[in-house]
């Protein structure tokens, strides 16, 4: 944790190894839009309540999974349950039409 220099409250929250982040937010709306990241890196800002992800990051939101292709790929989490995506990846849709096969964009 990295404290303010007024100690009022906390300017980011770091977390490393084998993170796994969960967020349940309403979007635009009103719908909970369930996130779960995995990373090697995370970082959260209170002052915007955006989560950063680092290191091999990987989001999954409903039947969407986006994966980092590098290393370097980067992904952000924003406080109203959207995610985006800066650097090398691939998406994965589950058709759960088709018995659960993936189809990869």
């Amino acid at each position: 944790m990295v404290l303010r220099p007024d100690r009022r409250g906390l300017q980011q929250v770091i977390a490393t190894g084998s993170v796994i982040v969960t967020q349940q937010k309403k979007n635009d709306h009103g719908d909970i839009v369930k996130s779960v990241g995995k990373c090697g890196k995370a970082t959260y800002d209170p002052a915007t309540g955006d989560v950063t992800l680092e290191g091999w990051p990987q989001i999954q939101q409903g039947i969407n999974n986006q994966v980092a292709t590098q290393g370097t790929t980067v992904m952000i989490l924003n406080s109203k349950g959207r995610s985006r995506t800066i650097g090398a990846s691939r998406t994965m849709i589950i058709d759960q039409g088709q018995g659960d096969k993936p189809v990869t964009h």
